[in-house]
């Protein structure tokens, strides 16, 4: 299923650049590989991560907060 949803993202971030993007700005989009099965596991690590410094985005996507 990653597999379509790669190209799904490839397919939004083309679009995103050819529409608003220039030399300057590139988007890229991406889906996070989450399912229910592994949610709790990525949940703790991301948070791990987010207390050494990085992103604290993840956790919070992979929660379902907006």
């Amino acid at each position: 299923m990653m597999f379509l949803a790669n190209k799904f993202s490839n397919f939004v971030t083309c679009l995103l650049n050819d529409k608003y993007g220039n030399g300057n700005l590139n988007f890229k989009y991406s889906i996070l590989d989450i399912t229910y099965y592994n949610e709790t596991q990525y949940i703790t690590d991301s948070l791990k991560l987010a207390q050494s410094g990085y992103s604290f985005l993840l956790p919070a996507l992979a929660q379902g907060l907006t």
